[in-house]
């Protein structure tokens, strides 16, 4: 479930999600409607490798067994392309604090 504490962005409330286990996603962002939850995880840096798509991947999973729809996204401060990598069924697309922000225009 979602955690009580909040920010906001704007007009968009910003959540974070953990499981009992360790599991988590360091900022969930709900669209309009609320049906379609954007999951971002935040690296200092990156690269384009399968380790930390693997890595993170595990956590996306774990969140997108309970809520299926939406974005994974990884930002990091090194990150001057976005690019996307697998992890089994789910899609991670890795992105810069500038991409970020305007997918989260999109979805406000």
């Amino acid at each position: 479930m979602f955690s009580k504490k909040k920010g906001h962005l704007q007009k968009q409330q910003i959540h974070y999600w953990r499981t009992k286990q360790g599991k988590e996603i360091d900022f969930i962002v709900k669209n309009r409607a609320g049906n379609i939850l954007t999951a971002i995880e935040c690296k200092f840096s990156c690269s384009s490798d399968d380790g930390l798509a693997h890595n993170v991947g595990k956590n996306f999973e774990a969140f997108r067994a309970l809520y299926p729809t939406g974005e994974n996204l990884v930002v990091a401060h090194n990150v001057d392309r976005s690019f996307t990598r697998k992890h089994n069924d789910l899609t991670i697309t890795f992105v810069s604090a500038q991409e970020l922000v305007k997918k989260l225009k999109l979805i406000a």
